[in-house]
């Protein structure tokens, strides 16, 4: 390469680099409201000087949140670079940092008036992040490449141990804290907005969910609605969105075609259908393709009509300000995903402990903190997807022995007469049972015609021990481990602290 073309190069990426919005700062990316979320740990991280203080509004609109209260709430969900950005610009009309490289920061709240109607748009981060790690600060990791580089292969294998407790506990955060915004936002949004693109198992898994909790809700006499936009932006010419749409979506879900004449413009060849979930009515699917193209100028303007009509014409409204919906949801919730421990208690603490609250709002520093005298212990292993939904949830109990403070002894409440495979992860201290109930005694006396019995499957994963502790799973008989009455029992014994590494 030349020098007048490494010039040109040179000039045209820093041309970009002040034109990205990833070198702007927060106030920039567009929101209203912005209540940054890094950390469920940042609840409790209250010091002075801490890049992160609790979950903290980082932006605030005092005159637009005092004005709209009767209002339509619009959430946002999808995994990174699937199009919200992008599909906001195209809503409100407003030029939100649209890259790969960006991610939302935390909960994000935008205003918007539309037909009379005062709408609000919640977003938060993708569901796709990966998990990022101070490999420069983490002590275990730098002993370990210590102790390897010295060949010394016992203590190197026990720092790479607690390393690999510190990676998981870091994807346990992480799997917490976006599903603490993502449920939060399905549960308070009116309309909730699916951003996909080439439809994929874990989208359909992504849909399947979001659906699902919706019809709990629904039962809750809430209402909810559901669009699904498949943002196709890879597809140019019209008929190869046309044969994704015959050969592939209507084979993925069961979608009934249904034309909109409402909407329609001047452009003869515009694509004008929705398509219909005639097993959840109130979910609507909806497609557009790449802006500027051949199939953007066919699919683009009616669909992105039909989006703003949508939201425009919904029917009820909600009061909703963000801080104080995110701590009630918090102080309801947030015991599903963290294990607490009381540190100590003040008079305070004791009448927030009656309240039940676990987490309040400092009007000095403009964040929401964990109360007093509590911190997190560690994070929950959840059985729940990405958005935070429980399909089962296993009774145990955890006891530490009277007279052995090194033997962990574990009750879980498993009814009938299941088969029972267990699985013990010693350096992230998890334990897993997968429980099949049996159908012998059924079989015994003849013919299943019809059960509502469980017969499925089920995985379970209790957390056995605290960060940087090693425990052995003590091997039973199954008379010694099956009490009879229902529950069983696992016993561990805790390793010292330089057993097998001298």
């Amino acid at each position: 390469m030349s020098d007048s073309q490494k010039s040109f190069f040179y000039n045209y990426l820093l041309s970009k680099k002040t034109q990205n919005p990833l070198h702007q700062d927060l106030k920039d990316y567009g929101y209203d409201i912005v209540i940054s979320i890094k950390s469920i740990y940042d609840l409790q991280a209250k010091q002075e000087g801490s890049q992160s203080i609790g979950f903290k509004v980082q932006k605030f609109n005092k005159e637009l949140d005092d004005n709209f209260k009767k209002v339509i709430l619009v959430g946002m969900l999808g995994n990174r670079n699937k199009g919200k950005s992008f599909l906001c610009n195209m809503l409100i009309g407003q030029n939100f940092p649209s890259d790969f490289h960006i991610s939302t920061p935390g909960i994000c709240l935008k205003y918007h008036s539309l037909n009379d109607r005062n709408i609000v748009y919640l977003d938060s981060k993708g569901g796709d992040n990966p998990i990022k790690i101070d490999y420069q600060k983490n002590q275990n990791f730098l002993k370990y490449i210590e102790h390897q580089k010295k060949n010394q292969i016992l203590k190197s294998y026990k720092h790479q141990e607690l390393f690999y407790q510190d990676t998981q506990k870091c994807h346990e955060d992480l799997k917490a804290t976006q599903q603490i915004q993502q449920e939060f936002i399905i549960e308070n949004s009116d309309i909730i907005i699916i951003l996909v693109s080439i439809v994929s198992i874990d989208d359909q898994r992504f849909i399947h969910d979001i659906i699902s909790k919706a019809n709990d809700i629904k039962n809750q006499k809430q209402d909810k609605r559901i669009l699904v936009i498949h943002n196709l932006k890879e597809f140019k010419r019209p008929e190869y969105v046309k044969n994704y749409i015959q050969n592939e979506l209507k084979n993925i879900f069961p979608l009934n075609e249904q034309s909109i004449n409402l909407y329609k413009t001047k452009n003869s060849q515009e694509h004008h259908h929705i398509y219909v979930d005639p097993c959840n009515s109130f979910v609507n699917h909806v497609v557009i393709a790449c802006q500027g193209s051949e199939a953007g100028n066919v699919y683009n303007g009616f669909g992105l009509n039909f989006i703003k009509n949508y939201i425009g014409y919904y029917q009820k409204f909600s009061d909703f300000t963000l801080q104080d919906k995110l701590l009630e949801y918090l102080n309801k919730n947030l015991e599903k995903f963290v294990k607490f421990r009381e540190i100590y208690q003040t008079q305070t603490t004791i009448q927030q402990e009656k309240s039940q609250n676990f987490v309040y709002m400092c009007n000095k520093k403009q964040a929401i903190f964990l109360r007093e005298g509590l911190e997190i212990e560690r994070t929950k292993e959840q059985s729940m997807n990405v958005f935070g939904v429980i399909y089962q949830k296993c009774k145990y109990s955890l006891v530490k022995c009277k007279n052995n403070d090194k033997k962990l002894i574990l009750l879980v409440e498993i009814p009938g007469s299941p088969t029972i495979l267990k699985k013990f992860e010693k350096q992230q201290g998890k334990f897993t049972i997968i429980v099949t109930k049996n159908k012998q005694i059924e079989e015994s006396l003849g013919e299943i015609q019809e059960s509502n019995m469980n017969y499925e499957q089920n995985q379970f994963t209790i957390q056995i021990a605290k960060d940087k502790e090693l425990w052995n799973f003590q091997k039973q008989s199954e008379e010694e481990q099956n009490l009879k009455n229902g529950f069983y029992k696992y016993e561990f014994i805790k390793e010292e602290e330089e057993q097998g590494f001298q």
